[in-house]
């Protein structure tokens, strides 16, 4: 995967989303730390290439005055303001405090430009992390399969409870057992072994993945799939 989009942002290699500098509440979405994300992908950057840098941090020791430095500085000069007479101010009544006119309470109204955040509040926040091209994957399957996961772990534990293996899928149901592989698209979720492995040992485990191959998918070639699997 390339390390910068056009505009110089830095891809985040498990997802393929860009930032111009990937936080950690992002790599926390895939279980990874700054720190694990950086031994994964020693050679790929966490900042864009318009990222600001970032200032240095002040020493204590240039901040620290000298008792020199104090006993240079001037002293500030007494000030002496003419005191304002009483006749010169604009006292209010309490006779005339029933005559202010009250301003009336004005509520913030927000501009709805989108249907869809009145009928499905969970699909926009669905939105926000979704790259582009998943999104429309994603929403039209889980119209099908409802307990639908994005970017979902699945984890293989021994009885004496040792990780024997972990896959990251890029959408997945959990309680079917299926998973939907897109090994050629950009935001393809790599796993850290051969991808042969990876469906290897998801299929002889009781997963059943579902390929689509195409470098763009769309929903099109997602329904073609479907129907090779007899899933359509």
């Amino acid at each position: 995967m390339e390390k910068y989009d056009e505009k110089g942002n830095v891809f985040c290699q498990i997802c393929g989303r860009a930032y111009i500098k990937i936080p950690p509440s992002h790599l926390a979405l895939h279980g990874a730390t700054v720190k694990t994300y950086r031994e994964t992908y020693p050679d790929f950057p966490l900042n864009g290439k318009n990222c600001a840098p970032r200032k240095p941090k002040a020493k204590i020791e240039d901040l620290l005055i000298s008792a020199e430095e104090l006993l240079n500085v001037t002293t500030v000069p007494d000030i002496k303001l003419d005191p304002i007479s009483l006749e010169k101010q604009d006292i209010i009544q309490d006779k005339d405090i029933e005559h202010i006119p009250k301003v009336p309470k004005i509520e913030e109204i927000k501009e709805i430009t989108d249907l869809n955040e009145v009928k499905n509040p969970k699909t926009v926040k669905e939105r926000d992390f979704l790259p582009d091209g998943k999104y429309e994957i994603f929403i039209f399957l889980k119209g099908f399969f409802p307990s639908l996961q994005n970017n979902y772990y699945i984890d293989k534990i021994d009885i004496e409870r040792r990780l024997l293996y972990r896959c990251v899928t890029d959408i997945t149901d959990p309680q079917k057992k299926l998973v939907f592989d897109f090994p050629n698209a950009m935001w393809h979720n790599w796993d850290a072994q051969s991808e042969v492995d990876k469906r290897t040992r998801l299929k002889s485990d009781g997963w059943k993945v579902v390929k689509v191959l195409s470098k763009n998918p769309s929903v099109q070639d997602l329904i073609e799939s479907l129907k090779s699997y007899s899933l359509f």
